[in-house]
């Protein structure tokens, strides 16, 4: 209890008065008186316990005693004992409890007083030795003085801060507005440029279909005009092609001299296909990069 008392204390922030350490001595003393008390009355309790156990044991000459009383009355005496030994034990919690809030009570009544004690001198020091009201006018006024020399920086720092908020929000509000142009202007040159992809596909497949109709044109003439003329020797020569020769039309069934030479009621039928072949080219999928094929063959073909 002597050790629990000192420790306490040295928790409690190592100041102690004298008169709190003569109370924990006192204590301790007291504490230690009352111990050895405790325990001559429960060494002089376990002996009498002892020898009435010897005497309730040991058995009369007279008769037998059986080992169910025996063991009946042992259970009985270890129960008395754990019984009495408990009671012991929370007597002494109870005293040590007692002791120990008691101790608690001085300590946290000398810690107020200390503190008390601390805050009026601190109370001092702030305050200083000032000889007269005058100096402490002047002191407050000069701490006056610089609280609004404070208060006006800030609240200048805030006008700046707001400032500047105020400048990055239209900033960003320009931006954003340049942003919203930049996009709808990429959307516009999208839509034209996928407009022009379109109408340079159609022009690509318009000039396509137009140099197969020039083209088959002039073999027609040139084969007309090599039928005429009985060149049997020239071949012909395909359109499409121009490194293959056809075979000499005379060997086609039905190829007669009167074959070779078409009227004119027969022109408008070869005109009619090559119309429709070219709007089988137009009716192909159109891809967004269409290649121009060169038809400097068809414009001058080998003969």
């Amino acid at each position: 209890t002597a050790l629990m008392s000192t420790a306490v204390v040295k928790r409690g922030g190592g100041v102690t008065s004298p008169s709190t350490s003569t109370s924990v001595h006192s204590c301790g003393f007291q504490q230690k008186s009352v111990d050895d008390q405790i325990l001559e009355e429960r060494v002089k309790k376990e002996e009498e316990e002892e020898e009435r156990r010897e005497r309730e044991v040991s058995p009369p000459p007279c008769f037998l005693i059986s080992e169910e009383t025996l063991q009946k009355r042992l259970q009985d005496a270890l129960r008395e004992r754990d019984a009495q030994w408990m009671k012991h034990e929370k007597a002494q919690i109870c005293f040590l409890q007692r002791e120990s809030g008691n101790m608690l009570r001085g300590l946290h009544s000398e810690i107020e007083r200390l503190s008390g004690k601390l805050r009026e001198s601190r109370r001092l020091l702030d305050v200083g030795h000032c000889s007269s009201e005058k100096e402490m006018a002047d002191r407050l006024e000069e701490k006056e003085r610089q609280i609004e020399e404070l208060e006006a920086a800030l609240q200048e720092k805030e006008e700046k801060l707001m400032e500047i908020e105020r400048r990055v929000s239209t900033t960003m509000e320009r931006m954003n507005d340049q942003i919203n142009i930049q996009a709808d202007r990429i959307r516009q040159l999208n839509g034209e440029l996928q407009d022009r992809t379109q109408s340079l596909a159609q022009l690509t497949s318009q000039l396509r279909s137009y140099r197969l109709k020039e083209a088959m044109t002039l073999a027609q003439q040139r084969r007309r005009v090599s039928n005429v003329s009985g060149g049997a020797s020239s071949p012909l020569v395909s359109p499409s092609s121009p490194h293959r020769s056809f075979p000499p039309f005379s060997t086609y069934p039905g190829g007669s001299q009167s074959a070779r030479i078409p009227s004119r009621e027969q022109q408008p039928s070869v005109i009619s296909l090559s119309s429709s072949s070219s709007n089988n080219i137009d009716e192909k999928p159109r891809s967004s990069k269409p290649r121009i094929r060169s038809n400097s063959s068809f414009a001058h073909p080998s003969q």
